[in-house]
């Protein structure tokens, strides 16, 4: 395509390339998953053999070696050119890897340090040999993103975990949960903490009750965790309930700009179907002579949005690679955070709204065809929907966290 994104890095070039190729094949079935809402799960075996799912893993533990956000947006359109579904939970799976990444460079010093280290090499070099998928394990339904009801009570040297989540994305294929957790703490609402908690870990329910408008085979049904017992270095304290701390803050901005790049990839293919649709027609001996000047235009309208949701999602990406690790300020506050934090929200919005619209055109283009269910333009008409209901932020907190870090008031979480 004409001025797409493209990968900054050698390690980028590999996962674009294996994200196009996936694109390809995840596209001969995706049709078929959304009209029977099941769950890909052979997509998942694909990504685990090509080494696609351990992108963001050091290379010296066996992974691509990704490192940049600008090179997992990209990798990530490329992948939901082809399907939507599949590319949303492999944007989640990315990013937590991302984190946990990151979190190796930033392993306290001390043998507590030493051990936490040890834990995530050992859990990176497992997913570079196709052992882990990672579950995003965030949404309760009813409670900020920054407010968990999911409990971590502590015992010792292990916690107990209790508590719901909704809207897991490729829960069915996951080895291993990433959940927002609040842990008790006296005189206080209780602390945020993220908790990594292995499928097999006895009181782990996966309910697979996905059925929605679109993203039907995303696989984002229902986790429940009953009195799960795991270390207590699998637990991350992450600041007090209610606030986006400098630990959670960088795990957000990168999610939240990595799906925002499923949606780009999922307008980009609309596009693509209505241009090749149109030139079949000028092609075809008995077809029109001549475009009409109205299809023409609406068109051109879709090239102006693609080319904005570029340039900002793009902009975005290259903001947080050079500015992620020196945003906060010297006293230790995410001020700095939170201002690059609105400049992602910027563009999430700005994408997926642009992404809408693009889509919605296609329809119009379309003449009606696109309204069949056997046209994927219906597929991807619902599945674009569901970019803005995402977390974080949805549109509901996005504006009202943008303004009021405009007016210089610094959020305590999500709105």
């Amino acid at each position: 395509m004409d001025f797409e994104l493209g990968h900054i890095s050698p390690a980028g070039m590999r996962f674009a390339e294996l994200a196009a190729e996936h694109a390809a094949e995840f596209s001969l079935t995706a049709a078929r998953h959304d009209r029977e809402n099941t769950f890909p799960a052979q997509n998942w075996e694909s990504m685990r053999r090509s080494g696609f799912l351990a992108a963001a893993v050091p290379r010296d533990l066996g992974g691509l070696g990704v490192t940049t956000v600008h090179d997992c947006v990209v990798a990530i359109s490329r992948l939901a050119r082809g399907d939507g579904s599949t590319a949303i939970g492999a944007a989640m799976h990315t990013t937590a890897l991302w984190y946990l990444a990151r979190l190796l460079g930033q392993s306290p010093p001390g043998p507590g340090g030493r051990r936490f280290a040890a834990g995530l090499r050992l859990l990176l070099r497992r997913c570079a040999r196709g052992r882990v998928v990672a579950c995003v394990a965030i949404s309760e339904r009813g409670a900020p993103i920054g407010e968990p009801r999911t409990l971590a009570e502590p015992d010792g040297d292990r916690y107990q975990i209790s508590g719901a989540k909704a809207f897991c994305t490729n829960s069915p294929a996951a080895t291993m949960f990433l959940s927002s957790v609040r842990i008790p703490a006296d005189g206080t609402r209780g602390r945020l903490g993220f908790a990594l908690i292995p499928r097999e870990t006895p009181g782990v329910t996966v309910r697979e009750d996905w059925d929605a408008l679109g993203m039907r085979a995303s696989g984002s049904g229902a986790v429940a965790f009953d009195s799960c017992v795991i270390p207590a270095g699998l637990v991350l304290p992450s600041g007090p309930v209610g606030t986006l701390s400098a630990d959670i803050l960088p795990l957000a901005m990168v999610g939240a700009l990595v799906l925002a790049g499923a949606f780009l990839g999922i307008a980009e293919s609309a596009q693509a179907i209505i241009v090749d649709t149109l030139s079949g027609r000028r092609a075809d001996p008995a077809g029109p002579a001549s475009l009409r000047p109205a299809l023409a235009e609406m068109v051109g309208q879709n090239e102006v949005d693609l080319a904005v949701s570029r340039g900002v999602a793009g902009r975005a990406a290259a903001i947080l690679d050079a500015r992620l690790d020196d945003a906060a300020d010297p006293a230790g506050e995410p001020a700095g955070l939170h201002a690059l934090m609105k400049e992602v929200q910027c563009a999430n919005m700005a994408v997926k709204r642009a992404a809408i619209t693009v889509v919605d055109r296609a329809i119009t283009v379309s003449g009606g065809g696109g309204y069949l269910s056997s046209n994927p333009l219906s597929r991807l008409y619902r599945d674009v929907r569901a970019g803005l209901f995402m977390q974080p932020f949805s549109v509901l907190d996005a504006f009202e966290y943008i303004g009021r870090v405009r007016l210089g008031d610094n959020p305590s979480q999500n709105g």
